[in-house]
């Protein structure tokens, strides 16, 4: 098992206008379960302070090789791709694109709606279903071609102020094209070597720059801890609460894989020394997604931290 923690930060904007108030932060913890060679699950979730109010979103995702010619993959509900292969310069598919962009507009006078706080925004909601061809020029360079239909895409002009919050849905379906052309790898084997040639050279790197690597790993640390302190805050904001159970089953869980890590008894008897590997790889990801997720609680219940547990 893997656990992948993305932060970000953007901002989006109103174009010639000048506007305050216009940064968006946010993450999404991922946490992938290898079942087989030929499918890995995903679960986690996806947090952005938008622009109207916090936003959170489930994630599920799959990465599925059915056969030689077929892949299912994606994350969801942002989105799913199935991919034919034809041959090696030529594949084929159907694809789903959820989109959700918030952007800042201008307000020229916040009070005219009776709260001065207030400021407006624009939602664009676009759910986008179709078919595409990838075709290989060179073995890193493809074109793609894609055409399909919008599903209840929603356009949405909102105001939102401390104690106001008002808007007006227009929905607009319609047909849609793209062309791109796009540096890409059509070969599984490079793609592995690339990755296992990387994390050789991060292992080396780290091995002749102690230092360096040590304070890199502290200040991961210290961002996954704020991480999570910010989304248990930012729940409780929202009116979320983590009920009392789920402090007990992050804490059953993550004492679990701690005691399962292997021991150096267990690293010196090992005959398959690559297992044992893979085993310490799975009970670190899991121990520290487990850990962000106490984290989470606690800052959840700042507040009543003694009485909620």
């Amino acid at each position: 098992m893997e656990c992948i923690v993305r932060l970000f930060l953007r901002r989006n904007k109103e174009a010639g206008k000048k506007v305050n108030d216009l940064m968006q932060y946010g993450g999404a913890v991922i946490t992938t379960w290898v079942k087989s060679p030929a499918l890995s699950l995903k679960l986690g979730v996806y947090y952005n302070k938008e622009y109207y109010r916090s936003l959170f979103i489930p994630l599920v995702g799959i990465d599925w090789k059915m056969d030689d010619k077929n892949d299912l993959f994606g994350l969801l509900p942002s989105n799913l791709v199935y991919q034919h292969k034809v041959n090696k310069i030529f594949y084929w598919g159907a694809t789903f694109h959820a989109v959700t962009n918030a952007y800042r507009m201008e307000t020229v006078d916040p009070c005219a709606k009776g709260d001065c706080s207030g400021k407006n925004y624009l939602r664009v909601n676009d759910n986008q279903a179709g078919l595409f061809a990838d075709t290989y020029i060179t073995p890193k360079i493809v074109f793609t071609a894609e055409a399909g239909y919008t599903i209840l895409r929603k356009y949405r002009y909102g105001f939102k102020g401390d104690d106001l919050h008002t808007y007006m849905d227009y929905k607009n379906d319609n047909f849609y094209i793209r062309a791109s052309l796009a540096t890409g790898c059509v070969s599984d084997i490079i793609f592995i070597t690339t990755k296992t040639t990387f994390m050789r050279n991060l292992s080396a790197w780290g091995r002749n720059h102690k230092w360096s690597a040590r304070f890199l790993i502290i200040l991961s640390y210290v961002l996954l801890n704020w991480l999570g302190i910010k989304t248990g805050i930012l729940l409780n904001d929202t009116g979320f609460n983590f009920s009392p159970l789920a402090l007990f089953a992050f804490i059953a869980v993550f004492s679990y894989r701690y005691f399962m890590y292997p021991f150096k008894s267990e690293k010196r008897n090992s005959i398959s020394a690559r297992r044992i590997l893979r085993k310490t790889k799975n009970l670190r990801s899991s121990s520290c997604c487990f850990f962000i997720c106490m984290i989470v609680y606690m800052a959840n219940h700042h507040n009543d931290l003694f009485t909620a547990a």
